[in-house]
């Protein structure tokens, strides 16, 4: 009996510690607060830059041709040869135009001849009143040529109109050119150079004259060169859709070439309300969407929330923003689960 009564007094003290050690276990938390620090981010107003390729080009660029046509006896210049005002540039073959203005003034002086003849005869009354008139009428049309004859021999040497840059040389020496074939393309070199750029029509409707920009050259390594907008398009580049915009340099001596591939950053003048997010707040990002942790500050419980990218930046990433002021996990969020409780580890800061 002694040895029962013992027995059943270990069994009850095994179920008391069994339901003590049930107890304490029950009690205990199931998730600690996890540490995170925290910033309060506010919505402002941001410039959105565009991105895009340029292609240098010089202001002012015209085309020569000779008005007649002919054997080009010499070009004198080069691609990329720079010429003052007043230089010659090209000449034809002068021996054919030469023997045209012979002939004109030759029929000049018979008709000059043929009018004092014939006023010398009416003053006699031997010529008649008509024949009076159609030796004047010759006279002018004889004039006339002959004025046309010189103006397209004079024509016959390409000269340069302003200071300037060869851009291109369509010809050689010894080559037939018809009236108005390209010879030589000259580049004004005296005024900045463009940059022309070509934008979609969404970004074009977000660009004003004067709009700021930035732009970089391989040429030119660690070099920003300062420009401004000064010309946008009315209308869409045939077969592309695009649009097209002139940049202009605002330094004059920035040694930029035409032709050189360049890479743009504008700033558009009108501002878009945004929230400028850390990059380290974002869990997941992509160019449509992205995903981060706001946290309710009298809770302290955070919230997954999906957001819209606008575009990044050196200092974060901006996006369409969830609220005017929000409250977003900027470190340790790769750790937290929706409706987590969390623990600020650091003051809170405002972005």
């Amino acid at each position: 009996m002694k040895k029962l009564f013992v027995l059943i007094a270990m069994v009850i003290l095994m179920q008391v510690v069994l339901v003590s050690c049930q107890t304490k276990a029950g009690t205990q938390p199931r998730h600690s607060a996890t540490p995170v620090t925290v910033a309060r981010i506010e919505a402002r107003l941001l410039q959105r830059p565009i991105h895009a390729t340029g292609i240098v080009a010089a202001p002012d660029e015209a085309t020569l041709s000779f008005k007649t046509g002919g054997p080009l006896a010499r070009i004198y210049v080069k691609e990329g040869q720079r010429v003052k005002k007043g230089t010659v540039l090209a000449r034809l073959e002068e021996d054919e135009l030469r023997a045209y203005a012979e002939q004109a003034r030759a029929a000049l002086e018979k008709a000059e001849r043929d009018v004092r003849r014939v006023e010398a005869l009416f003053a006699d009354s031997a010529a008649t009143l008509q024949q009076k008139q159609d030796s004047h009428t010759a006279l002018l049309a004889a004039r006339a040529r002959y004025e046309a004859v010189q103006f397209n021999y004079k024509k016959a040497v390409l000269i340069a109109p302003y200071d300037g840059l060869i851009l291109r040389r369509w010809k050689e020496n010894g080559e037939l050119v018809g009236p108005g074939v390209p010879v030589l393309t000259l580049g004004h070199t005296d005024v900045p150079s463009l940059i022309r750029v070509n934008l979609s029509d969404k970004d074009i409707l977000r660009c004003q004259i004067g709009d700021s920009a930035h732009v970089t050259s391989d040429a030119f390594a660690g070099r920003v060169f300062r420009a401004r907008v000064s010309r946008l398009a009315g209308s869409a580049l045939p077969g592309s859709g695009l649009y097209g915009m002139e940049l202009t340099l605002e330094d004059t001596n920035s040694r930029m070439l035409p032709g050189f591939v360049t890479r743009v950053t504008l700033y558009p003048s009108q501002k878009q309300k945004l929230a400028l997010v850390p990059a380290s707040a974002m869990t997941r990002l992509t160019d449509k969407q992205g995903t981060l942790f706001v946290m309710d500050e009298n809770t302290k419980t955070v919230k997954k929330i999906d957001v819209t990218p606008a575009f990044i930046t050196d200092h974060g990433v901006a996006v369409y923003p969830p609220a005017p002021v929000f409250t977003v996990v900027v470190r340790g969020a790769a750790y937290l689960s929706d409706g987590q409780t969390v623990q600020i580890n650091e003051p809170l800061s405002n972005l």
